[in-house]
């Protein structure tokens, strides 16, 4: 380890949040319940106008950081800052209306200490519905991060990913890749860096019952815009315009689907659910077990 991450946490769990007063409450149960404690939790507002920057600051646990200047100034600004102000030697990425397994951070550390070349390591996930249900599997596949494959997938769930605090100050986020700035990222970074995955889900990423249109079509067109800029040079022409003309496709879709008010059964379609969920949903409700010291008036120390 570097002198400079010796005398504080090893992990930055990293939490830009806005508007999420119904949800972080569990997100924050959720880092509480990590079996590895050695981390610290930093909430940055981006300008809520609800009650979650008055809910973060009343918990009260030392290793919670919360910050806010008060302004709107969207998620890769934000991004950004918080890879600046992280003390750990790892970045842990999580957003205000997930949860993490209890064993997430364990799981990575791991990993990252076993491939010491690693740069990132990603996992699967669990998706979850508004309600905290647990829906089914979401990519389970081994890492492919082929132009090919980041261009058409974007291949990581980026709430699922940790990786070296060096490696993201490096590879700092863009501007202009709104709803894919993730995804621009990775085909970025990806030449000149090792990525790794645990196929398991260690993250539990809500998104049943959150078909919103607007997002799926800037998404789209986020998405053809680094398809045209990453495209040419890494596919050549011929993929490239296949897989712009594929994306125009898909906004044309999703707008039909949208219209037929058949969207959450498109979100469904993006995982795949068993018998396993049950033990998954008994997780789920462990975690919210947690008890918030300065949240929940009964919570006593830090978990």
């Amino acid at each position: 380890m570097t002198a400079a991450y010796t005398d504080g946490p090893l992990v930055s769990v990293i939490v830009p949040f806005y508007n999420v007063a119904k949800t972080l409450p569990d997100t924050v149960r959720s880092v509480l319940a990590q079996t590895y404690a050695n981390w610290e939790l930093v909430l940055l507002d981006d300008g809520s106008t609800d009650s979650s920057l008055e809910l973060a600051r009343r918990i009260s646990d030392p290793r919670v950081r919360v910050l806010s200047d008060g302004l709107n100034r969207g998620l890769i600004h934000r991004l950004n800052q918080m890879v600046d102000v992280a003390r750990g030697e790892y970045i842990a990425r999580l957003d205000g209306d997930d949860l993490m397994h209890p064993e997430r951070l364990q799981r990575q550390l791991d990993y990252l200490r076993a491939h010491p070349d690693c740069d990132l390591v990603c996992s699967a996930a669990i998706s979850l519905s508004d309600d905290l249900r647990a829906c089914g599997f979401r990519d389970t596949a081994p890492l492919d991060v082929s132009a090919a494959n980041l261009l058409r997938t974007g291949a990581i769930i980026h709430p699922t990913v940790m990786a070296k605090t060096a490696w993201f100050r490096a590879n700092r986020y863009r501007d202009g890749y709104d709803r894919a700035e993730d995804r621009e990222l990775w085909l970025r970074a990806a030449p000149h860096s090792v990525l790794g995955k645990i196929t398991e889900p260690l993250l539990f990423y809500r998104e049943v019952g959150f078909f919103f249109l607007q997002k799926f079509l800037k998404s789209y067109a986020t998405e053809r815009r680094i398809i045209r800029e990453y495209g040419p040079g890494r596919l050549g022409l011929a993929q490239t315009g296949y897989l712009y003309v594929r994306s125009l496709l898909k906004s044309v879709a999703i707008r039909a689907i949208a219209a037929l008010g058949q969207g959450e059964r498109l979100v469904a379609q993006r995982f795949d659910g068993n018998d396993a969920m049950a033990s998954y949903q008994a997780i789920i409700e462990s975690v919210r077990q947690v008890r918030i010291p300065g949240i929940d008036a009964d919570a006593g120390g830090a978990s």
